[in-house]
């Protein structure tokens, strides 16, 4: 039963890291301002330790190995990294989210960015393939490089530009948010991100 359901997430985890190499500049460029790479690493070691517990609790009772030294510190060990990961995981939800539909799928895309970057960091040390972060080839001048030093959200509010930093630029509002544009945003003179639509002239 234990080595049926471990065949089927082992074949899940390989789908799922496969979508995500395809998919990993849209994904991150895209939720760029609710979760980086190091916070889905995060929340992915949260997830992984909250079976691997699960796993012990069964694996404990059923072998009468959970009451022994070993068992029981192993389990308290994944039980206390899966609480803290976890916790992470719920502070993003409710204070980066502003959709449900971006609360739900957050387990979801974290999991495929850290398993993309995995996947990307291995072809480019291994394969010399290009290590992409989202940004998008353009001529010098464009994308990025040629957004103004002041930008609009939707309601006409000024955001003021903070810098570009490699594939991104950085605008903060008057009020202290801060929003990340990469090349994958940027339409014309707008862009489309998480945090709303900008527009300038």
């Amino acid at each position: 039963m234990l080595d049926n359901v471990i065949t089927v997430l082992g074949s899940v985890i390989v789908v799922i890291c496969i979508l995500g190499f395809i998919f990993f500049n849209n994904l991150r460029s895209s939720w760029a301002n609710i979760i980086g790479i190091g916070g889905s690493f995060v929340i992915l070691i949260g997830l992984v330790s909250a079976v691997a517990c699960v796993l012990l609790l069964v694996t404990g009772v059923k072998e009468g190995t959970l009451f022994s030294l070993e068992g029981a510190g192993a389990a308290l060990v994944a039980a206390l990294l899966a609480a803290v990961c976890i916790f992470y995981m719920l502070h993003v939800m409710l204070n980066r989210c502003s959709t449900m539909a971006q609360r739900i799928m957050l387990p979801f895309v974290a999991y495929l960015l850290a398993a993309a970057f995995v996947w990307r960091l291995a072809a480019a040390v291994l394969l010399h393939l290009p290590m992409s972060s989202g940004e998008v080839s353009g001529s010098g001048g464009s994308g990025v490089n040629a957004l103004p030093d002041t930008i609009y959200d939707e309601r006409n509010n000024a955001w003021e530009s903070l810098g570009v930093f490699g594939d991104h630029a950085e605008y903060q509002s008057n009020d202290g948010r801060r929003v990340s544009i990469y090349h994958a945003n940027i339409s014309g003179s707008n862009a489309n991100t998480n945090a709303g639509n900008f527009h300038w002239w």
